[in-house]
């Protein structure tokens, strides 16, 4: 009896440090870093050329190896350029097929989709149909 309590003890022990290790491991392996990140070693040869694409995902610059080069990206790139600004809003926007035979248009009243055999008219609170 004392042994099979010393078996559950040893087995509980265990657990515990595994969890705590793994929780360590994690908290210390931070990807990306605090900055938003993201380091790796990137493999390649005496000459400094591609060596078959192998990238190691790492915490910082001190874990490439000396057949290694230190690279870095991050989550988000910089700020783009403000685009041109858009024509104003408030108005009717269409399309059409490129054969000109089916039309959707949007309104502030509504949506009306139009084809060869009629129309439907949304708004609100009514939808219509319409045959040609």
């Amino acid at each position: 009896m004392v042994e099979a309590l010393t078996r559950r003890w040893r087995a509980l022990l265990f657990a515990v440090t595994v969890a705590i290790a793994v929780t360590a491991g994690f908290a210390y392996a931070t990807v990306p870093d605090a900055n938003g990140v993201i380091h790796a070693c990137y493999r390649v040869d005496k000459k400094g050329e591609d060596d078959k694409g192998q990238v190691r995902i790492v915490d910082s610059a001190r874990d490439c190896k000396k057949n290694e080069q230190h690279i870095t990206w991050n989550q988000r790139g910089p700020q783009g350029e403000t685009g041109p600004t858009g024509p104003p809003g408030g108005g009717t926007a269409s399309l059409t097929s490129p054969n000109g035979l089916f039309k959707i248009e949007i309104t502030n009243a509504g949506v009306v989709i139009s084809g060869p055999g009629g129309t439907i008219h949304v708004d609100y609170d009514d939808a219509a149909v319409a045959s040609d």
